[in-house]
């Protein structure tokens, strides 16, 4: 093998290998419990999968980290020994150097991250499965780094607050996910605790009544657009 050809082997593979890590970590922390959940009927497996995955988002995490260090590592030593073989001088490793960083800057860093965020919806199946294998693969070089974080005190998740539901019912009636009523009634319904009785009761003036002597036909005739659902009923007897 040439020195070129090995240096463009030392790098496609580190490129290579970066880039799905970049992907799989895009689209571990891009996918939602939500679309988990949504899964589950025709996919169990993937969804069990991915349930997982978010209980312990840093087993996942450490796998994808390890083999994402591992290349870069492995890449660089080997196309700087490679260069410093095949063209001895002052400035030869510090181009490939700087090639190389600009290469992994772009290739697996920038673009992958961008994919994984824009497509993780498609990307989810099979992202799972490759997180599946990876983390059996590499399951000896986790286990000793999961007992390492576990000596650290340990932060309880914070769930979803009433804000942030808002937030997101706001952002999903601005792209088109559900419509202005749909949203008006997550807002509302976000609301109800706070909201007192005075505030939803129809005011004495515009309140519309009926007689307990009066037929039905009468009040339909009387009241032919019924605005409220419900209606007081009087008896002047009572």
């Amino acid at each position: 093998m040439t020195p070129v050809s090995a240096i463009l082997l030392y790098g496609t593979v580190a490129l290579g290998v970066s880039f799905i890590c970049s992907i799989l970590e895009a689209v571990l922390l891009s996918t939602t419990r939500g679309h988990i959940l949504a899964l589950q009927p025709k996919m169990p497996t993937t969804a069990e999968r991915w349930l997982t995955f978010k209980d312990d988002p840093e087993r996942p995490l450490t796998a994808i980290l390890t083999l994402n260090t591992i290349a870069h590592t492995v890449g660089a030593l080997g196309v700087g020994s490679e260069v410093e073989n095949a063209y001895p001088g002052e400035y030869a490793l510090a181009i490939a150097s700087t090639i190389l960083t600009l290469l992994v800057l772009l290739l697996s860093e920038i673009l992958p991250k961008t994919v994984g965020t824009l497509y993780w919806r498609r990307l989810t199946v099979s992202a799972g499965l490759v997180l599946h294998w990876m983390t059996i693969i590499l399951a000896p070089i986790i286990w000793p780094i999961e007992k390492t974080r576990r000596l650290l005190p340990s932060v309880k998740e914070e769930a979803m607050t009433r804000d942030e539901i808002s937030v997101i019912a706001d952002i999903a009636e601005e792209t088109d996910v559900i419509d202005e009523r749909e949203e008006s009634v997550i807002q509302n319904l976000l609301m109800l605790k706070e909201m007192t009785v005075g505030a939803i009761m129809t005011p004495r003036t515009v309140m519309t009544y009926v007689e307990s002597e009066e037929t039905i036909g009468s009040v339909m005739e009387r009241i032919p657009v019924m605005v409220h659902g419900r209606m007081p009923v009087f008896d002047e007897d009572a």
